[in-house]
């Protein structure tokens, strides 16, 4: 990866002047990965600074590091890519748990498997009582709105649709489904451009890219650390992707 040049690192620390002098010092120092950060002012960094639940500084490892105390935890990521978490800008969970329990969950590979699922349900229901199915339908991110100046998110709209980011982004780059099947090839996508309709623009979309959607000074502490580069991957298995860990302000709420 490039060097983050020491005037990128210095711009982006000038936004700890706008946070209270108490919580400068790191609590947590992630250092030595690949950082994309969906910022227009420093796109790619190799450590961050986090205190109270926010990112305190954004740029090289040798920089960051020097910010740490005897207090700072410190994470070495072994050059494992890290992204700001996804934003599913539209689902239902609430609904999508009800469903689980009273319904067939209909996200199988045939329509042979999910109508095996369905008499299966049917067997076990008292006659005149209706077997309902969810989870049958997917849903991609248009090229012409981009194309338009508009700004799509990755909705998932789960549980009619999976909710997998990993799979989202692989849906919008290669237009195909589960079996290879190519839908609106003009409609794909770039990784790169996957990548902000999965992060910022979700944020853009509820009126909060000032505070969370890309890795910036000053914006909460929300990320995903991927075992493998998207950017680098064959657009036919990111899917395959695994996601490590999953931080959300600051706080690890998932570690494989």
């Amino acid at each position: 990866m490039d060097r983050v040049s020491r005037r990128s690192f210095i711009l982006s620390v000038g936004a700890l002047a706008l946070a209270p002098q108490e919580r400068i010092e790191p609590e947590l120092i992630l250092y030595n990965g690949n950082i994309w950060t969906v910022s227009d002012r420093i796109p790619r960094a190799q450590a961050v600074a986090i205190s109270g639940g926010r990112f305190l500084a954004v740029g090289s490892s040798e920089e960051v590091l020097a910010m740490s105390t005897s207090r700072s935890r410190k994470i070495d990521l072994s050059k494992q890519t890290v992204l700001p978490g996804f934003i599913d800008a539209h689902s239902h969970p609430a609904a999508a748990g009800r469903s689980h329990l009273r319904q067939v969950d209909c996200d199988l590979r045939s329509i042979a498997e999910i109508q095996a699922a369905l008499r299966e349900r049917a067997r076990q229901t008292p006659a005149g009582q209706w077997v309902l199915g969810f989870k049958y339908d997917d849903t991609k991110t248009s090229r012409s709105f981009l194309d338009a100046g508009i700004r799509p998110t990755q909705a998932s709209d789960y549980p009619p649709g999976p909710f997998e980011p990993m799979m989202a982004l692989q849906s919008e780059v290669t237009r195909t489904d589960l079996k290879g099947n190519l839908w609106g090839a003009q409609q794909r996508i770039k990784v790169e451009e996957a990548i902000r309709v999965g992060t910022i623009n979700g944020a853009y979309a509820s009126f909060e890219e000032r505070f969370k959607g890309s890795i910036e000074p000053g914006k909460l502490a929300d990320l995903v650390v991927l075992g493998r580069d998207p950017l680098r991957e064959d657009p036919s298995s990111l899917i395959t992707i695994p996601v490590e860990r999953t931080m959300v302000g600051g706080r690890w709420v998932y570690e494989s």
